[in-house]
Order: C-alpha cells, then structure tokens, then sequence
C-alpha cells in the first residue's frame, strides 16, 4: 500500500482498490486464506465493529486482546469480504495479512520468475538429493529421533532402490511425416498438423491501447501456422478494439458483435485478472457457445518468446476447431474404444443441495483422435451414475456409425473410484 502510494501519487487509491479486489489474503494472526472483495477507505484500525450483543470494540483494541496483535499504521483503510448468498462483510487489517500467489508486477520482474522456477522445478536428481539431505538433518535432531524410538520406529537415509526401464520413444504422426521424440520425450512442430483446419468467420477482441502488438501478434501467428497447414483466412477477421477493458466492457463488446456467422473468437485479455477470464469463459461456454481462445496481452508483448507462444496458440485454436495436431502410434490388438468418465460436486460440505455432474467421454477411432462426449447431471452427491448406460450405448452405437462396427475392446478410466 505504501509502495502504491509512493509510486502513484493522487492515483493510488484507485490503483491499490484495482490490484487488491478479487484476491486471496492469508491472516497472519490465525493463518486462515480471505477472498478480498475490496476496500473501504471510510474504516481504520480505530474504527469499532460489534463483537457480542450491545458491545462494540476498535479493530485496534481487538486485535491487541485476542491475538496479542499490535497494529502500528492507525489510519489504513480495512480491507473487506463478502460472504457468498449472504450480507454480512467481514474487515480486515492490511499490516496482519499477506497477498497469496503472484502479483503482476512480480511475473513481469524475469528474475523473481527464474529464481522460483529453479526452487520449484526441480530435476528427478535434485528432488532425490533435497529427500536424502532433509531426512539426515531430521536423524541428527535428538527430538526427532526420540519420537522415532518411543514408537519404535526407523527411517532409513537411503532412498529405495528398484529396478526399471526405459520407456521406447513415441512415434510422432504429423500431415506429412513421422518423427520420434528426443531424450526428453518432446519434439517440435515445424510439418504441417495430423489433419489441417482453415478458420474463417472470425473475431478478435482487443484493448485499444494494444493495436500495435496484436498487430505484430497476429502477423506473427500467421507466419508460424501457415507451415503447419493450419489456414487463418485474413479477409474474413473482424478486430474490435474495446475502450473499456473492464469485464462487462468486454462481455458488451462481445455479445453486440458476435453474430450466427462468427465461428471462432480470439479475445486479447488486458491482464490476468481471473475473474475476468472466467466471466468471459463462461459467457462464450453457456451464453454465446463458441469456441474461443483468450491471450494475456502481456504474452505478447516478448519478442524473444514470440514464436513459440504463437505457435503453440495457433495450435491450441485448431484443436478447438477440429484439427488435428498430431497423433501417437498405440498398438491395439483390435477395434478399440478407449472411455472416460469423472464426476464433479459443487464442494458443499455440511449439506449438499447443488447437483453432481457427470462428465463422460469415449474416442471414436483407431488414432484416438475423434471423440463422443457427453454431460450428465447426478443427484447431489451421487458418484456412480443410474445413466450411464443409455449414453454408454449411445457411444457405441456412434463407435459402429463411423467404424462400421462395435468395438471388439473397451478400456475405461475412472478417476479413483
């Protein structure tokens, strides 16, 4: 807050209010995680709040007395969180609480973004190393050992050794070629896609002050997908450049300029505000039903990296059109279907009202390339579902429409049941 205020002048508070609201703050003081819903300038430490009946105490006084907290700024405003299908606002102090995951600022800075890659991505050697070194120091901590003997209890310092194998590299099938996989089981994309898409009827939604790099952008994702065979037909792309970048600028924008004849959508997200995101995902999931693909501006914006992003974002749009961007060689011994199923719960823990849905889909073809899915929606609750078999049916009498008949084996995939 303070930095803000340094670096913004008049204009902090605003600034503070847009990089604070929609957060999650961790309590330092009970180590509990808030969702922020934003500040209210008119409350301090010193202002009083009713803790029982008929009596009212300052922040400041209660903090002192139930947590041992001393607040020192007397004069910051209170953060504040609304509590879902409810009126009630919880404040909290600034000073007692910490910004969980990263600000913009901090994935902008490419050194704080190299030093946590390297604290976090860890090679299979390092992991080993770090496992062996923490339970050698634990084994010369005498309380540690002595809990070890009171249950009787031994921890080696070795890791366990077992025999393996190495896995062959995959074959890669592309339009035009087959490739292997290198050492570290990846390979690049410079042949044209397994089955080639052209997109056409287009719309790009993008913040005006970014005209320049979308443009560049643009040119560029052109350049990279025409030797991967996938088509973006220029002369059909709407750009709509949108003045205000907040998310009912953006869903109004869209809603007034996607039409029956729109067939993808591309949306250039001013930032990575996951709210935003998520209102437009769902506006184009539910409301407006159209494939889409959003872009951080910011991910534009390295030149360095340009080429790569952009190949992998025109990659990304064929497969949500209908390409096919490659496909690996699985020897089955016959006509295959290959299914999956998973079920997801609203996350209610006391009682749950809200239903159950069940997610199923099944491929299609001998590449496992093609797919039939379906949605289904359970009892509050209800893991196994009483419909599975009408829409297990329906799959394979699909499998036989486009295969010519029903698969000889099925293998099926549950997630932990």
């Amino acid at each position: 807050m303070n930095e803000y205020n340094d670096k913004f002048g008049s204009k902090w508070k605003e600034r503070f209010i847009d990089v604070i609201t929609n957060t999650i703050v961790i309590c330092r003081y009970n180590n509990r995680t808030v969702y922020i819903n934003g500040v209210d300038f008119k409350l301090t430490p010193l202002s009083t709040f009713q803790k029982t009946k008929g009596k009212f105490i300052s922040y400041l006084k209660y903090f002192e007395e139930q947590y041992d907290c001393k607040i020192e700024n007397k004069n910051q405003p209170l953060l504040f969180s609304k509590k879902k299908n409810s009126n009630e606002i919880q404040c909290f102090v600034p000073e007692l609480c910490s910004l969980t995951g990263l600000t913009e600022d901090m994935r902008n800075d490419n050194f704080i973004m190299k030093d946590l890659k390297k604290v976090t991505s860890l090679t299979p050697d390092q992991r080993c190393k770090q496992i062996v070194k923490n339970v050698q120091e634990n084994l010369q901590n005498k309380e540690f050992k002595e809990v070890l003997e009171s249950w009787d209890f031994k921890l080696d310092p070795r890791i366990i050794s077992i025999p393996g194998r190495i896995l062959p590299h995959e074959t890669i099938e592309l339009g035009n070629k087959t490739i292997l996989t290198d050492n570290k089981r990846q390979w690049n994309m410079r042949n044209a896609i397994y089955k080639s898409i052209t997109i056409k009827n287009w719309i790009c939604f993008l913040p005006e002050k970014s005209k320049n790099d979308c443009d560049v952008f643009l040119n560029k994702l052109f350049e990279v997908s025409s030797p991967l065979d996938i088509k973006f037909d220029k002369k059909s792309l709407s750009l709509v450049h949108i003045k205000d970048t907040s998310t009912n600028g953006y869903k109004k924008a869209i809603e007034s300029s996607v039409d029956k004849n729109t067939t993808f959508v591309l949306v250039l997200l001013q930032d990575d505000k996951k709210e935003r995101y998520d209102s437009i995902k769902r506006m184009l999931t539910i409301q407006i039903p159209i494939p889409s693909q959003c872009v951080k501006w910011r991910t534009i914006q390295d030149a360095k990296t340009l080429a790569s992003k952009s190949t992998k974002i025109g990659i990304q749009i064929a497969s949500k059109m209908g390409g096919i961007p490659w496909s690996v060689k699985i020897p089955l011994p016959g006509p295959t279907m290959i299914c999956g199923m998973d079920v997801y719960h609203s996350g209610e823990t006391v009682s749950r009202t809200k239903p159950s849905i069940v997610g199923y889909t099944a491929t299609m073809d001998a590449k496992m390339t093609n797919y039939y899915s379906r949605v289904l929606i359970n009892k509050p609750g209800q893991e196994l579902t009483d419909t599975l078999q009408p829409i297990f049916e329906d799959s394979m009498k699909e499998f036989k429409s486009k295969n010519g008949d029903y698969p000889k084996y099925i293998i099926f995939y549950r997630d932990g049941v």
